[in-house]
């Protein structure tokens, strides 16, 4: 199983968003489906799971790096004891490139055929 790695952003700090190996893409999308990871690449996501998280990474790192997410993941063990509007909350976030999702989708969307079941609630594109 890969280990998230944990990025401590400081202001001004030279921060690159990296695209994420096909290992790296295929233990998430394991992980997504055995329901051990929340992931979420829509707006309201955003804003009420990662909502306490994302401002101060817009704050520390270019708008460049920025606009390259595709979608925040956390590990379900990492939910706040609360929620808003039925979605869980969130203090830390791992990102993914925008480029990356659309391979995540496709590797999720394959291990569900191969499993039989559709449970997942992000969108490509």
């Amino acid at each position: 199983m890969t280990k998230s790695k944990t990025v401590k952003i400081k202001k001004n700090m030279k921060y690159k968003l990296k695209q994420m190996t096909k290992d790296e893409i295929k233990d998430l999308a394991r992980r997504i489906v055995t329901n051990e990871v929340y992931i979420t690449n829509t707006e309201i996501g955003f804003r009420l799971s990662f909502g306490m998280v994302l401002p101060f990474v817009a704050m520390s790192v270019p708008k460049r790096e920025f606009l390259k997410i595709g979608a925040c993941y956390a590990e379900w063990s990492k939910a706040l004891p609360r929620s808003i509007n039925g979605e869980p909350c969130f203090g830390s976030a791992n990102l993914v490139h925008k480029d990356d999702v659309p391979f995540l989708l496709a590797e999720i969307e394959n291990m569900e055929t191969a499993l039989g079941i559709t449970a997942l609630g992000i969108k490509n594109g």
